[in-house]
């Protein structure tokens, strides 16, 4: 089972935090933590598995250098919390953008990502969804 969110963090605002526990018995097998560039606030809001389960996917919002608040997504191994790889989005608008879900595809193994996004000109929250190859 994996669950993550929000954790302050020692030498910096709040990351992400996601932990891994055994179902059987509630025994942590891992925990992985996830500070932006920005030392600042970083919130992740999803955790998805791959379909066969050998890969988890955490996103969230997370505070870039000069960019505000992006989406960030990263892809640990389920087994050891090694990190995979990381993907940042930061919207048209150059504003706060906050992944709020994610859902793998069954078949190809894509990874959707969706949240609100400041757009260019709208003056408005706006909605972005990006792909990833899982």
């Amino acid at each position: 089972m994996f669950v993550t969110g929000g954790s302050a963090g020692n030498t910096s605002n709040v990351d992400y935090a996601t932990i891994t526990y055994r179902t059987s018995t509630g025994y942590q097998l891992w925990v992985k933590r996830y500070n932006g560039p920005g030392n600042l606030d970083d919130r992740a809001t999803s955790v998805v598995t791959s379909p066969g389960g050998g890969t988890v996917y955490v996103t969230g919002r997370s505070t870039g250098t000069s960019s505000g608040y992006d989406y960030a997504t990263i892809a640990y191994k389920a087994g050891t919390g090694a990190a995979l790889w990381l993907a940042r989005y930061n919207g048209t608008g150059n504003g706060t953008d906050a992944a709020q879900a994610a859902a793998v595809s069954p078949t190809t193994g894509t990874v959707f990502v969706t949240g609100s996004s400041a757009g260019t000109g709208t003056m408005e929250i706006d909605w972005a969804t990006v792909a990833y190859h899982g």
